[in-house]
């Protein structure tokens, strides 16, 4: 260990000494001195090492509550109480079904759980599910507002900082650990993943989970197809009424148009001029740049002129309209 991170480590041990009653000291200095008594006795060459505890997860109860859509579970851990922890539902083939956070560990060493599904269409099958425990740990924050899990950089039990851990677990499959920081050991998270399944008894069969699934796609179908109804309803209202206000709009509504409303303005004049007989050369883009040319922002005399008769003056003007 570098002198660095072990100067940072002694700071850490400081900080969260000064946090706790003033009797400890004297509990640690008489429980040291009883000890280095009772190791006076012993042969020097003899070293006790203490090993931490394998850290573990295990969903004890399971139940799904169909009218709320909610996974409601209760996990076994032998992490400190208090610790925060955040817990993934998944299924056997380790598809993720939902998750929660910000949870404590109590007293007894349980975790109690309320999942909904992230799809909210999804119909929970009877059968084995897993879980995964995730346990961020941030000790590095000076003024502890980022902190979390701070405790648990020293706990004896199972705790320690991301370097111990990483040895301990090396051929883990079940527990991983992951720096936040590639070169600080005092933020990373650990993941314990449930080694047993548990099973869902409440759930539906996978019959009753087809039949709902086909009876959500078909109301979800006539659902879309409703709104894709009145929203062409809305827009044939729209252009009907846009259609009625063009015998009376003027150079100042045409000011205000977007280049689709021109466009469908002046289509719709020469269709109409077109069905009564009347011939046409020029294309709807020529009739636009007359429009803007004349009426211009539509604050100008000319902008009381109906759209209508200016479309016929220009046309015939320009040689366009016969």
């Amino acid at each position: 260990m570098s002198m660095m991170k072990h100067h940072k480590k002694e700071k850490l041990a400081n900080r969260l000494q000064n946090r706790r009653p003033q009797i400890i000291p004297f509990i640690i200095a008489f429980c040291g001195v009883m000890i280095i008594t009772a190791c006076s006795s012993m042969p020097s060459e003899e070293t006790i090492e203490v090993k931490r505890e394998t850290i573990f997860v295990q969903p004890e109860t399971i139940s799904f509550n169909k009218e709320m859509n909610q996974i409601d579970l209760t996990l076994t851990t032998n992490l400190p109480p208090e610790t925060v922890v955040g817990v993934t539902l998944n299924d056997p083939e380790g598809n993720y079904l939902g998750s929660d956070f910000d949870l404590a560990v109590n007293k007894e060493g349980q975790v109690k759980v309320e999942i909904s599904p992230y799809d909210s269409m999804t119909n929970l099958i009877n059968g084995e599910y897993l879980v995964d425990l995730t346990v961020s740990v941030n000790g590095d924050d000076e003024d502890e507002t980022e902190n979390i899990n701070e405790d648990f950089l020293f706990d004896s039990k199972v705790g320690g900082f991301s370097d111990e851990l990483e040895e301990q677990y090396a051929d883990s499959k079940e527990v991983t650990v992951t720096l936040e920081d590639e070169y600080n050991s005092f933020n990373y998270e650990l993941k314990v993943s449930s080694t047993k399944p548990i099973l869902l008894e409440n759930g539906y069969t996978a019959e009753q989970a087809a039949q709902l699934e086909k009876e959500q796609s078909e109301s979800a179908a006539a659902i879309e197809e409703d709104t894709s109804t009145d929203s062409s309803l809305d827009s044939a209202g729209t252009y009907d009424s846009f259609q009625s206000e063009l015998e009376y709009a003027t150079g100042a509504d045409w000011a205000e148009y977007t280049f689709d409303e021109k466009f469908i303005a002046v289509e719709t004049i020469l269709q109409a001029m077109e069905s009564g007989g009347t011939t046409i050369t020029a294309d709807t883009y020529w009739f636009i740049d007359a429009l803007n040319a004349y009426y211009g922002d539509g604050t100008d005399p000319g902008g009381t002129e109906k759209i209508v008769d200016m479309i016929s003056l220009s046309g015939v003007t320009g040689g366009v309209i016969k």
